[in-house]
């Protein structure tokens, strides 16, 4: 998957894999968060800082080839809006 941080994204739930479409805050399958990313890696978070302030996830266990990376509760699809890298 591409290189993320400091990147503007699109991050959107695509399946629920623990809380059978009742997460507990409201992150249910088709929410989207658009937002600076952080690091993607296994074993750790996906933060993201949005509009909103600090999202992140549960605990990344999977990167998949088709952009889309599965945590311990979900999947997500990762859509890049911009390189907003500044060139670095």
């Amino acid at each position: 998957m591409t290189d993320l941080e400091n990147k503007m994204v699109k991050l959107t739930k695509v399946d629920d894999t623990a809380f059978n479409g009742q997460h507990p805050n409201g992150i249910n399958t088709g929410a989207e968060r658009i937002g600076k990313a952080g690091r993607l890696a296994v074993d750790i978070a996906f933060y993201m800082l949005t509009e909103r302030g600090l999202f992140h996830t549960s605990t990344v266990t999977k990167i998949n080839d088709d952009m889309t990376f599965n945590t311990l509760n979900s999947v997500y699809k990762v859509e890049v809006l911009e390189d907003s890298d500044n060139g670095e």
